[in-house]
């Protein structure tokens, strides 16, 4: 899931992932070919156990995983928030990756919303 972001906007964005897995993580980010002079997003990841949030994190760099627990518990959702302001147009990516070889990524049920307020 890849934007085209042009210099000299700020852009907000939110992302969503759903995960499956038993006891396999998964890590989290944005990154993306843009230069940008600020970055700020948070993330998490809900699970099947009900416990609350995993892996939640906050990033100041692109290429930053901010959901990323070691384990997850059945189904789950990693969520990413922020903003970023752009110096040098490029794109930005939502990045996600298996911690272990038993957690899968669904990218049919990702979506990428990015919007210049």
């Amino acid at each position: 899931m890849t934007v085209n972001v042009q210099a000299g906007r700020t852009y907000s964005f939110d992302a969503y992932l759903s995960v499956t897995g038993s006891a396999g993580g998964v890590q989290a980010a944005i990154g993306g070919t843009a230069t940008t002079t600020d970055v700020r997003y948070d993330g998490y990841v809900v699970d099947a156990a009900a416990a609350g949030t995993k892996g939640a994190a906050q990033a100041a760099a692109l290429g930053t995983a901010v959901a990323n627990p070691a384990t997850i518990t059945g189904p789950a959702s990693a969520v990413i928030r922020g903003t970023v302001t752009v110096l040098a147009a490029g794109t930005l990516t939502v990045q996600a990756a298996q911690a272990t070889s038993s957690a899968t990524i669904d990218r049919h049920q990702a979506r990428f919303v990015c919007v210049v307020p």
